[in-house]
């Protein structure tokens, strides 16, 4: 027990050595660390400690006045390291300043003392005055202060550079006071200075003013009366002085001899040439366009039947067998076998004195159609005089014309046609200048180069068509072409006379175009924009808003339409348009309110043709996109629960044939539909709406117009239309009947067929100008009267139960059709129904009426 507790205390004495020695090794090791540490230190120096990077407004005072100190320690660290500049070799400043100090004491202990009664020197300046120094007493009494120059230049305070960062919101709000002050003292300045400017100039108007009330008057001036011719003055170019005002006046012996007029208003210059019966409307020298009668066919560009000049026979002009005389027979042969016929180009290639030898036609190099080679053979081997001459002539003029060659010549110059050879010489018109008149919005640069022919080109009348009807695609213009004399030989100027209107057209109308399920009037308004927003001068955006005017039905259909006539001469149409419609119908003795929705998506996209001669005809191809739920719309109750959708491709081919009896439009239309082309595009669907309808058809229509000219500007308008399908249609591909521009005196498509044909013939009466009837020049009017047939036959392809074979209408009645410039047209028509089988609208005729303004 004694051993135990001797161990225990020998290892309680142990434990403060241990600790001891503990420590020692520890401050071993951390000095053995150090030492390692500040060994590296010097071998590669150092790390500098981390920068301060916080902003000065950031730190505590105690830190900026720790660092202020350390930067104190570092710059006299710095000044006691820097070397010291050496002393130069030699003395001191002190010692130079001691002994300049000491020569000037020897100097003054050389001068000789002054006599104190000796009077005080005076020295004199050179202009008299004694010599004065600054510091006597009294020098500067009576002198004047000195003035002040004045600084050149003002120069701005110095500005404040300290960014906003780092002042206080105290010194933010100090600025921001004074730069309010500072414009408020501008503010104050500048209005004192205009209201100084304005009392100045208001003083002074004040005194001109009694300066001008308190000057005597002078006598009014005494003018005798003259009697003579007006003596207007002239200017020293020898022109006759142009008065200025109604006041104008020229005096020549107290004589007003020459008064001036106060001019017009624009008002009444119009007025005024409105009511003079010679006003036509047209200035000559301008050469303006003159306004065609909308209700008369033009064909001046395509009238044939020009006056030929015949050939005369003058003495000396054609020397033939029988010789010459003063009175010639026109009749008397000059040979009695014409064996030939030369054709030159010109007059100088001609012989005088004949030639012989000559069989058949010879062509010495002009153009010469197997139509106009017809017209000389036939004159070959036959005699030849006067008579026939003329006709041979006029008939190749005719057969040049009907070559293409509009503009051709055929001379019959002074030779001798004994030897029985003939010459001619055949002028083809080559283009010489293109001259525009009329335009005022369309640019005359863009119509020159819508003429493809090149100066100099022989003028072929297709191409010339071409491009006319191509300028004439633009609704806002009208560009006829007119033949012109050219300045040079043989050439032939084209004048293009245009009539352009504004190319932003605004209108509104109304019509009668409804049906008893939506209600009989509508309302239209809309707008035609040439050359909208960013597009070129060659794109139409139109625009068009609908609805009726029945209270208790609802149709609101928009329709938008974009036409861009591309540079190559095609041009593409894309059209939209959607119509809503709602109605209530009466049920078994209850209201019922029934709507639907149609959409149209469509594009077309026509090739120009190459035109023969006068005909001009173009290839278009479209698609288009349809979606409805409802025949509301197209005079029909039925409602359904799906929606059809329409997709289908067509193929047009339109011709127009303008001649001197009147103008032919065709246009035909091969419309395909595939089927299946979308969910609702499939057979069942579209038996939902109609019964044996089918997705998949074809169906081609032709629409055929012609109208004649007949004497007396009398007219007479046919139309034909016609459907032929091989299938049941929706009702939007169905051919509608019934309405003013189908047949008159039944409702807007009335009645519709899957086939059918649609005939209307017109005639209509000489047009009469009210506005000139009633002595009021300056307005162009005209009205027509007409009469009118009009039928129809319908039929549909797969006829359902109870269904009727056909469907017949006709009609026969009177309208008239009214317009005013371009800006007001009206329509009124009343038809008689004479043929009504396969329904019963339980009415003998109708009214048809439309009015349109544009602005």
């Amino acid at each position: 027990m004694k051993t135990i507790l001797k161990s225990k205390a020998a290892v309680a004495g142990l434990r403060p050595v241990t600790c001891v020695l503990s420590l020692l090794v520890v401050s071993t090791l951390g000095i053995g660390t150090g030492l390692t540490q500040n060994k590296r230190d010097l071998e590669l120096g150092s790390l500098p400690p981390p920068p301060d990077l916080r902003q000065p407004e950031e730190k505590s005072f105690r830190e900026k006045m720790r660092e202020r100190r350390a930067a104190a320690e570092q710059k006299a660290m710095e000044e006691r390291q820097a070397p010291r500049p050496r002393k130069p070799a030699g003395p001191s400043e002190e010692e130079l300043a001691a002994r300049r100090l000491s020569e000037l004491q020897k100097q003054k202990r050389e001068l000789p003392p002054r006599d104190p009664s000796a009077p005080n020197p005076e020295f004199m300046t050179p202009s008299g005055y004694r010599l004065q120094s600054f510091g006597e007493p009294g020098f500067w009494d009576g002198q004047e202060a000195p003035v002040m120059e004045e600084p050149l230049a003002s120069l701005p305070a110095m500005p404040d550079l300290t960014p906003d960062s780092e002042k206080s919101w105290m010194e933010r709000y100090r600025e921001k006071q004074a730069k309010i002050k500072q414009v408020k003292e501008l503010q104050a300045q500048a209005i004192a200075e205009r209201e100084e400017q304005q009392r100045l100039g208001a003083e002074v108007a004040r005194q001109k003013a009694l300066e001008a009330a308190n000057r005597p008057q002078p006598p009014a001036p005494v003018y005798y009366a003259y009697n003579g011719p007006p003596v207007q003055p002239e200017t020293p170019t020898g022109k006759a002085l142009q008065a200025f005002g109604g006041k104008s006046r020229y005096v020549q012996d107290q004589q007003i001899v020459y008064q001036g007029q106060t001019p017009e208003s624009e008002g009444l210059k119009w007025i005024k040439r409105g009511l003079n019966p010679d006003f036509s409307g047209v200035d000559e020298n301008k050469a303006k366009w003159s306004w065609r009668n909308p209700f008369i066919p033009d064909t001046a560009a395509s009238n044939d039947n020009f006056e030929i000049t015949p050939v005369v026979g003058p003495q000396g002009t054609l020397q033939g067998d029988v010789g010459s005389s003063d009175a010639v027979d026109e009749t008397q042969p000059l040979v009695s076998s014409l064996s030939g016929i030369r054709l030159v180009p010109r007059t100088r290639d001609v012989a005088e004195g004949g030639i012989s030898g000559v069989q058949g036609i010879v062509n010495d190099g002009v153009i010469l159609p197997p139509k106009v080679a017809s017209v000389f053979e036939g004159y070959l081997g036959q005699p030849m005089s006067l008579a026939s001459l003329n006709k041979m002539v006029r008939e190749a003029i005719v057969a040049y014309r009907k070559s293409d060659m509009p503009v051709v010549d055929v001379l019959v110059p002074e030779q001798e046609v004994s030897k029985g050879t003939l010459q001619l010489v055949v002028i083809e018109g080559r283009l010489g200048d293109v001259i525009v008149e009329g335009n005022l919005f369309t640019s005359t640069k863009y119509l020159e180069n819508q003429i493809r022919l090149q100066n100099g080109d022989i003028i072929q009348e297709s191409t010339l068509m071409e491009d006319l009807s191509w300028m004439n695609k633009n609704p806002f213009r009208r560009v006829d072409l007119i033949y012109s004399p050219g300045q040079d030989y043989g050439t032939t100027d084209i004048i293009l006379r245009t009539e352009d209107v504004n190319p932003l057209n605004l209108y509104i109308g109304y019509e009668d175009t409804g049906t008893d399920l939506l209600g009989q009037d509508r309302l239209i308004a809309g707008l035609n924009w040439g050359g909208p927003l960013f597009f070129g001068p060659d794109t139409i955006l139109s625009y068009q808003y609908s609805t009726n005017l029945d209270g208790d039905a609802d149709l609101q259909g928009h329709t938008g339409v974009w036409t861009s006539y591309l540079p190559w001469r095609h041009y593409l149409t894309l059209v939209g348009a959607t119509v809503s419609s709602d109605a209530t119908v009466i049920v078994d003795g209850e209201e019922i309110d029934i709507g639907g929705l149609n959409r149209q998506i469509g594009g077309r996209y026509a090739i120009p043709l190459p035109a023969i001669s006068s005909l001009t005809q173009e290839l278009e191809l479209g698609f288009d996109v349809k979606s409805s739920n409802s025949d509301l719309f197209f005079n029909r109750l039925e409602v359904f629960d799906t929606t059809t959708e329409i997709l289908q491709f067509s193929l047009g081919y339109n011709v127009v044939q303008r001649d001197r009896n009147g103008m032919t439009r065709i246009d035909n239309e091969i419309v395909w539909s595939p089927g299946n082309m979308t969910g609702a595009n499939d057979d069942e669907t579209f038996e939902t709406q109609r019964g044996g309808a089918s997705a998949e058809y074809v169906y081609a229509r032709s629409r055929l117009e012609r109208t004649f000219n007949l004497p007396g500007s009398w007219s007479l308008v046919g139309r034909v239309e016609g459907q032929l399908s091989n299938a049941n249609l929706l009702a939007s591909e169905t051919l509608g009947a019934g309405g003013y521009d189908t047949v008159r005196g039944f409702e807007q498509r009335i009645a519709r067929g899957d086939n059918g044909i649609i005939t209307s013939l017109e005639l209509r009466t000489p047009p009469v100008s009210f506005a000139k009837w009633s002595g009021f020049y300056n307005v162009r009017d005209a009205m027509v009267g007409l009469i009118f047939f009009d039928y129809a036959y319908l039929a549909n392809e797969n006829l359902l139960p109870d269904e009727v074979d056909s469907i017949t209408l006709g009609s026969v009645g009177v309208g008239i059709r009214y317009q005013v410039d371009d800006n007001l047209t009206v329509r009124l028509d009343y038809g008689w129904q004479i043929d009504e089988s396969g329904f019963d609208d339980g009415e003998n005729g109708r009214v048809h009426i439309g009015a349109r303004a544009s602005f």
